[in-house]
């Protein structure tokens, strides 16, 4: 038999009035490439979405609202750019500081 772990967060009803609850339901193999895919233990829900969005979210100092959401497509194309050695957010740190430069005329 195959083992599952679930997730489950409580919600607030009146956030989400009318939209039905839903579980998702992960095995032991799944669970585990997330906490390596992701660089972090995995414990529930919550847990999950903070790294989702840490993984998908780049701020930049400085400016106000300066987070930018980056679509799953461009992140798993920047990281097919990405040098197995090289540590993936200084990859894309340096990027982004070469490509405004670069569009700054700098």
């Amino acid at each position: 038999m195959k083992q599952v772990t679930t997730m489950s967060t409580t919600i607030d009803q009146d956030d989400f009035r009318g939209v039905p609850a839903t579980h998702l339901m992960l095995s032991r193999a799944d669970l585990t490439e997330l906490t390596k895919l992701l660089g972090r233990n995995i414990a529930d829900a919550d847990d999950l979405m903070l790294a989702v969005r840490n993984v998908t979210t780049l701020s930049v100092k400085g400016l106000e609202e300066g987070d930018i959401t980056l679509e799953p497509y461009l992140l798993n194309r920047l990281k097919s750019r990405c040098h197995p050695t090289e540590y993936f957010p200084k990859f894309v740190r340096e990027r982004v500081k070469e490509l405004l430069a670069g569009y700054a005329g700098c």
